[in-house]
C-alpha cells in the first residue's frame, strides 16, 4: 500500500506500510525507481522459493524484501552519520544501494544459481551455435545480473544518471567495494540479513529468526579502514543473529521438503533446457542489457507456465511426472538421510551412504527396475555460522587459508579499548566454540515410486552402510 503524503521531508515524498518495520518513508527519485517495469517484476518473485509449500504464509516477494532492506540501510546511515562516520550526500547513495541490491535475482530466488548444467552443454552447443569454451556450465549469478541491471538497463540506469548519480557507484556500494562507503550489504552482520531473517520469521510463524535489530543497529560503528564494526557489549545480540541463522536454515531453507522441491525443480529445468524450453545461461544476461520486454516476463510465472505445459499432457513420461508433482505439490520422498557435525572427518555412516550414492546406487537402481531418473541425490551446501567456512576453522584464519575480502566479511567487534576483533576469535563467544564444528549433509530422493519399492531401496542402502 503506497499512499501520498504532503510533507517536503526528501525521504516522505510517500510512504509505504510495512508489516515488519511500520512506515517506510520514500524519496522522489525511489519512488521512481520502484515504479520501474524493472523494479516492478521483484513483486513476482518470491523470496523464499518454494518454502510456501511448507509454511503457507511464506510466499512474499522480494519486492518488500528490497523496501525492509531500504529501511534498514537508513536506520544505519542515520547512526552513522548521527557519530559523524558517514556524510549526508552518501545517504543517498546507501538508500538507493539496499533498494537495488537485489534486482538481478532469478525466479524462484536463489535455486536456479545452483545448477549445474555440465549434462547439457552438448545440447547448449547445438541449440545455440556457440564455441564449446563459450557455453557457461552455471547460470550467472543474481550479484552479476544485479551490476548489469543497474549499469546497462535503461529504466534503472538513466533515472541515475538524471538525476547526477553514476550507476557504476551504486553498483560498487551493493558490491562491498566501494572506496569511500562502508560496505553494509555483503557482511555476517547485514542489513540485507537483519531484514531477512525478520521477515522470514514473521512470515513462517517461526520464532527463531527474531533477532534484536535496534541494540545491534544503534552499536554499530565504522573503523579507520571503513569497515562496519559492533560494540563488544552487543556480542550477544551478533551471537544471537548468527544463531538465528542457522536455526532458519535447518527450519526453513533447507528443511527437507523445501529442500527436495527445489532440487526437484533444478533437475527438472536440466531436462527442460534438453527440449529448448528454458533459457539457456548466454541469453540471461542478453536479456537483461537489450532492455526488452523479455527479462521482465523472467520471473516465477515462467517457470510456473512450462511446468503447468508439461504437468497437463498426462502421457506419464518423465518430464510430465516431475512437472506434475511441483504444479500439484506432490513432495519427493525423502528415502535416506545422513547429516554430520564434527569437528573432525566425516562420519563412517556418512562415507559410506556418499560412496554407496556414488558407485552404487545406479546398479541398484537397475536391479529393482527403478526408473533412475525418479531418483536423486544432493547434499545442500554446507550450513554457515559465519562467512568464510561452515563453522570457522579458526586453525585455518590462523593459516592464512581465506583472502582479505572473505575475511572482511566476518562479525567485527569494537572493545572499549578500541581494538578491532573477529567475534569467531573472541573465546568468550559461543561462536568461537561452534567455529571448530563442521555441519554437511546428504539426501537421497524419490518421486511417484510406491512406498514398498523404496523401503526395498532403503534396506539395501543401510545393507551396504553397515558393512
Amino acid at each position: 500500500m503506497i499512499e501520498e503524503i504532503s510533507i517536503s521531508n526528501d525521504y516522505h515524498y510517500k510512504m509505504i506500510i510495512d508489516p515488519v518495520h511500520g512506515d517506510i518513508g520514500l524519496s522522489k527519485l525511489e519512488t521512481e525507481i520502484i515504479n520501474t517495469p524493472t523494479f516492478q517484476r521483484l513483486r513476482r518473485l518470491k523470496q523464499l522459493g518454494f518454502a510456501s509449500f511448507v509454511y503457507p504464509s511464506a510466499s512474499y516477494n522480494r519486492f518488500s524484501h528490497s523496501l525492509g532492506v531500504l529501511y534498514l540501510s537508513s536506520r544505519v546511515a542515520e547512526v552513522f552519520r548521527r557519530k559523524d562516520l558517514v556524510a549526508q550526500k552518501d545517504i543517498r547513495k546507501l538508500r538507493l544501494a539496499a533498494l537495488l541490491h537485489d534486482i538481478g535475482h532469478y525466479p524462484y530466488s536463489h535455486l536456479m544459481e545452483f545448477i549445474n548444467l555440465e549434462g547439457v552443454s552438448p545440447y547448449l552447443q547445438r541449440k545455440n551455435h556457440t564455441h564449446p569454451k563459450n557455453v557457461l556450465k552455471r547460470y550467472p549469478s543474481h550479484d552479476k545480473l544485479g551490476k548489469l541491471i543497474v549499469t546497462k538497463r535503461k529504466d534503472i540506469s538513466k533515472l541515475l544518471k538524471d538525476n547526477k548519480i553514476d550507476p557504476k557507484e551504486i553498483a560498487a556500494i551493493i558490491a562491498g567495494e566501494h572506496p569511500e562507503i562502508p560496505n553494509i550489504l555483503h557482511r555476517s552482520l547485514d542489513v540485507d540479513r537483519l531484514d531477512y531473517l525478520v521477515r522470514d520469521a514473521h512470515n513462517t510463524g517461526l520464532p527463531y529468526g527474531r533477532v534484536d535489530i535496534n541494540y545491534i543497529i544503534n552499536n554499530l560503528e565504522i573503523s579507520a579502514n571503513k569497515e562496519m564494526v559492533l560494540k563488544s557489549k552487543a556480542r550477544l545480540s551478533a551471537e544471537h543473529l548468527l544463531l538465528s541463522r542457522y536455526f532458519m536454515f535447518n527450519a526453513v531453507y533447507f528443511h527437507k521438503t523445501v529442500f527436495g522441491f527445489e532440487e526437484l525443480v533444478r533437475k527438472t529445468i536440466v531436462l527442460l533446457m534438453r527440449h529448448g524450453e528454458i533459457y539457456a545461461p548466454e541469453q540471461i544476461e542478453e536479456m537483461v542489457v537489450e532492455n526488452s520486454d523479455k527479462f521482465l516476463k523472467f520471473d516465477d510465472s515462467y517457470l510456473d507456465n512450462i511446468f503447468d505445459k508439461y504437468a497437463s499432457l498426462n502421457n506419464n513420461n518423465i518430464l510430465n511426472i516431475l512437472c506434475a508433482a511441483i504444479k500439484y505439490r506432490h513432495p519427493p520422498k525423502l528415502v535416506y538421510e545422513v547429516t554430520d557435525l564434527t569437528s573432525g572427518q566425516a562420519s563412517e555412516e556418512y562415507t559410506k551412504f556418499h560412496s554407496f550414492l556414488l558407485h552404487h546406487l545406479k546398479s541398484v537402481t537397475r536391479k529393482k527396475r527403478l526408473n533412475s531418473e525418479l531418483i536423486f541425490w544432493a547434499e545442500p551446501r554446507n550450513i554457515r555460522f559465519e562467512a568464510l567456512n561452515p563453522f570457522m576453522s579458526l586453525s585455518k584464519i590462523a593459516q592464512k587459508a581465506f583472502n582479505e575480502a572473505e575475511i572482511g566479511e566476518l562479525v567485527k567487534l569494537v572493545t572499549r579499548d578500541g581494538k578491532i576483533i573477529n567475534l569467531v576469535e573472541d573465546e568468550k563467544s559461543i561462536i568461537y566454540h561452534l567455529g571448530q564444528l563442521n555441519v554437511k549433509s546428504i539426501r537421497l530422493y524419490a518421486i511417484g515410486i510406491n512406498d514398498k519399492t523404496l523401503n526395498s531401496l532403503k534396506r539395501e542402502m543401510k545393507r551396504y552402510i553397515s558393512n
